[in-house]
């Protein structure tokens, strides 16, 4: 997992488990810094092999009224994910800026492939309580299980299908993953969100539905 870090930031990275202080954005953050990675949620009835995002900034707000401007302007690998130095502190809000679409690629399980560009500006989450990071692993998690469905796509074997901003579906897709991606503790540091730390419930998190929709009579199995 690659590790993007804010200037200056290599030399708080070598002293985990000191204390130390270092300018974020022109902010300060003094203490243990943590780390986020950043992944793309499941999707339901197929397989991603490529996921990417264009991430710009990160920008944390503390429950104190502090921010903190994390810059990161890189393409992020979404599926074995990259990481960014997360200051200590207790952020209330998160703001992740992306310059660029989200892009997908996956093949359906019943068949066919795809190739999706989700075009989001900024990705806003909260936390009532605040995120406390001291040291900690995260995982931010764009999209929410099954945000992206093979049902939904009406992918069938032989299909390639291409989904691009102005599409019909897009707009649902982009929807879901600006308004529903989370932010977890990765308690085991593997840079994914995994069954138990899903259950536990995210730190943070958008005010959009996390629910897939339901299914449809259509959708079920004829006796």
């Amino acid at each position: 997992m690659r590790a993007f870090v804010p200037t200056g930031a290599l030399a708080i990275l070598a002293m985990v488990g000191c204390r130390t202080e270092q300018t974020y954005g022109g902010g300060t953050g003094v203490g243990n810094p943590g780390s986020s990675s950043v992944a793309v949620a499941p999707a339901t009835g197929a397989t991603l092999r490529s996921a990417t995002a264009e991430v710009e900034a990160v920008t944390l707000s503390g429950c104190d009224g502090a921010s903190e401007l994390i810059e990161v302007s890189a393409t992020m690998n979404l599926l074995e994910p990259d990481s960014v130095a997360v200051p200590q502190g207790t952020w209330c809000t998160v703001e992740v800026h992306l310059s660029g679409p989200m892009e997908v690629i996956g093949d359906g399980d019943l068949g066919g492939d795809f190739h999706v560009l989700v075009e989001v500006e900024q990705i806003d989450m909260d936390s009532a309580s605040g995120v406390v990071v001291d040291g900690d692993d995260l995982v931010l998690e764009l999209g929410w299980p099954g945000w992206l469905d093979a049902r939904e796509l009406d992918l069938e074997a032989g299909d390639s299908l291409q989904v691009a901003p102005g599409d019909a579906i897009h707009d649902g897709l982009a929807e879901r993953v600006r308004t529903a991606s989370a932010w977890f503790y990765d308690h085991n540091g593997d840079g994914q969100v995994d069954s138990d730390e899903r259950a536990a419930g995210p730190a943070a998190q958008g005010t959009g539905s996390r629910t897939p929709p339901e299914e449809t009579d259509d959708d079920e199995d004829d006796d």
